[in-house]
């Protein structure tokens, strides 16, 4: 989610979790990260046209598409990809700042 190792570490700070230890944080990290992508992916199919969002799901049932090739398909298919992940990354830290810097 976040861009570099200082915008992790503030954001972290925000969270009032700068304490944890490196594996804690990492988790963490990793599961904002997954949030972003899931909303991103939610709206992206929500703007699909129908034949798009066939395509798309298409493509989802050849199990052989992780993870990569999914942001692969989806960068090179969603001219606005870097802007939704941009946005919706946006949108995770503030939720998370605004429900869980309240109880720090």
């Amino acid at each position: 989610m976040a861009k570099n190792k200082k915008e992790e570490k503030n954001l972290l700070s925000q969270l009032g979790l700068e304490n944890l230890n490196e594996e804690e944080k990492a988790e963490i990290l990793l599961k904002i990260g997954e949030l972003v992508q899931k909303r991103a992916i939610a709206r992206i199919l929500d703007e699909m046209s129908e034949e798009e969002a066939k395509d798309f799901s298409s493509f989802l049932e050849d199990r052989k598409n992780g993870p990569g090739e999914i942001e692969e398909y989806l960068r090179n298919n969603v001219s606005n990809f870097e802007e939704i992940i941009e946005e919706e990354a946006k949108s995770v830290r503030e939720d998370l700042i605004s429900q869980l810097g309240d109880q720090i």
